[in-house]
């Protein structure tokens, strides 16, 4: 009986063993659910590190810094674009307009 006993608690701790996930960063869902995040910038690789710990609120602001820096690029980036014409429209312009072109008669690509 005693012997079943030891079992029984050895297959329970390893069941608790199995089924738990470490991470250092938990949130609550719309469901009430606590889980773990792991995208998180409070989400810890060596959660035994200290420093780690006391710096991890300048890796938020400087994460959210390059996010809006990224934001502002990509904003540029896309008012740079919508000023271009497109290539066709470009080469056809070119085709219709430019002295070299005019004087050959024909496109580049076909002679």
């Amino acid at each position: 009986m005693l012997e079943f006993r030891h079992w029984e608690l050895i297959l329970v701790l390893l069941n608790l063993w199995l089924g738990t996930s470490a991470s250092t960063h938990w949130v609550v869902t719309e469901n009430g659910k606590i889980q773990p995040q792991l995208d998180s910038p409070f989400h810890m690789r060596r959660p035994y590190d200290l420093l780690s710990l006391l710096e991890q609120e300048k890796r938020a602001m400087e994460i959210e810094r390059l996010y809006h820096e990224m934001v502002q690029r990509k904003v540029a980036i896309d008012e740079e674009w919508a000023g271009l014409e497109s290539a066709t429209e470009l080469e056809n312009r070119l085709y219709t307009s430019d002295p070299d072109c005019l004087q050959a008669g024909k496109p580049l690509s076909d002679i």
